[in-house]
């Protein structure tokens, strides 16, 4: 009999940890699950239609591979008499790190921060984080608060 008692009493135990530990508030605030407006677009967001290449005064950080040249070229966004060499080499000799020679850094490594802040980093940043949000926006010192996620702030 005591065995019974102390199987049944473990077994409350356990049962009572399970519903304690699934029930009540979540360990974390959900974010909001909308971007903030963008300015900047990068390989993350997709390419914006028409706008230029960072390194010639444009707000597009997309990756400068051969693909993005040619939707570059489609949308007259760079001269039609440049070559794929030359368009990487702007990246190149302004010391722009991109997708191409390191990812994952969310825009912390050597060269940051991301060049929309004046650094050399143009790897995408990840998703989902506050340097994300501030990259795609323009916006350095934004905080969760200051989000404008519907053009109303």
């Amino acid at each position: 009999m005591q065995k019974k008692n102390l199987i049944l009493i473990i077994l409350a135990i356990l049962i009572s940890l399970i519903i304690t530990s699934c029930g009540g508030a979540p360990p974390f605030l959900a974010r909001n699950t909308t971007s903030p407006l963008l300015k900047y677009c990068n390989d993350a967001t997709g390419h914006k239609t028409g706008v230029a290449p960072f390194v010639l005064g444009g707000t597009c950080t997309c990756t400068p591979t051969e693909k993005h040249f040619n939707r570059c070229l489609a949308e007259n966004t760079i001269s039609n008499t440049m070559t794929y060499q030359q368009f990487f080499d702007l990246y190149t000799s302004k010391g722009i790190k991109t997708d191409l020679d390191h990812k994952g850094c969310n825009n912390r490594c050597q060269w940051g921060p991301h060049v929309v802040f004046g650094g050399k980093c143009m790897a995408t940043p990840t998703p989902g984080t506050l340097n994300y949000e501030r990259v795609i926006s323009g916006i350095q010192t934004l905080t969760m608060d200051e989000v404008e996620y519907d053009g109303k702030n």
